[in-house]
């Protein structure tokens, strides 16, 4: 009875999938579409976490096999730096010289450079949150504690639920448009008016991009593992579902 339950449950999400992916849209759509497939899921993978954001990481993390996904992007953490937002002192000192010199090296490793290939991958230019931190200790020790929960808000775990967020609230693709070109997140150069990798480094033309086929395949990941989770530990997942016809807040 409760495999047949479990079945039914994720079979309602596997024609979910399969009916977004026929859709015929622009990538944007389907994108949001599908990152509101993984938000459901969500709520069974992780029943008992009751904040949205940390259900729909969390998921990320358990059951997408996105190993990438910890990285931190340097690009977004260097346009954070370099951003008018106020809550940024802790990082004031990692917009040094020093780490001006090291994302340029990451954005721009060879003579094969971004501007010339005009895409990179994120497991070529991105790396683990200890890594910033070490950066931190060696540039900027007598700073504080650079915290780790501070620098994995711009984990590719977190940028996706804020991509979510950005899709869902303003109906905005804060990641560059796929064109169906790509199939990795990764990095593209927009908008060149010169050739000086400076400029591209500080003046944002570099586009952080999630691709569609890549959103697609993250999600299918999440539904065949979650139900193999639930179907492997034998879980009730009738306990999970709330019958109530009530729509409105209580």
């Amino acid at each position: 009875m409760n495999k047949r339950a479990i079945e039914c449950v994720f079979g309602s999400f596997r024609n979910d999938f399969i009916n977004i992916k026929k859709l015929e849209c622009a990538d944007k759509y389907k994108i949001s579409l599908y990152l509101c497939l993984i938000d459901g899921i969500s709520n069974f993978s992780l029943p008992s976490e009751k904040k949205n954001r940390n259900r729909f990481i969390s998921t990320l993390k358990k059951f997408s096999d996105w190993t990438d996904g910890r990285l931190i992007s340097i690009q977004q953490l260097n346009a954070f730096i370099h951003s008018d937002v106020k809550d940024i002192d802790e990082l004031k000192c990692l917009a040094t010289e020093e780490m001006s010199i090291f994302v340029k090296s990451r954005l721009f490793p060879t003579d094969e450079t971004l501007a010339v290939s005009g895409f990179t991958a994120i497991s070529q230019v991105d790396i683990k949150s200890e890594e910033i931190i070490t950066l931190w200790n060696k540039y900027a020790s007598d700073n504080g504690k650079l915290h780790k929960a501070y620098i994995d808000q711009f984990s590719h775990f977190s940028l996706l639920y804020e991509l979510r967020n950005n899709l869902i609230h303003s109906f905005q693709n804060c990641s560059g448009a796929s064109y169906g070109i790509y199939n990795e997140p990764g990095y593209k150069v927009v908008n060149i008016a010169s050739n000086s990798e400076e400029q591209l480094v500080s003046g944002h033309r570099v586009e952080l991009v999630y691709p569609l086929t890549f959103i697609e395949k993250v999600t299918e990941r999440v539904l065949v593992n979650t139900q193999s989770y639930f179907e492997s530990n034998d879980i009730d997942v009738l306990q999970y579902i709330d019958e109530s016809e009530v729509w409105r807040m209580q």
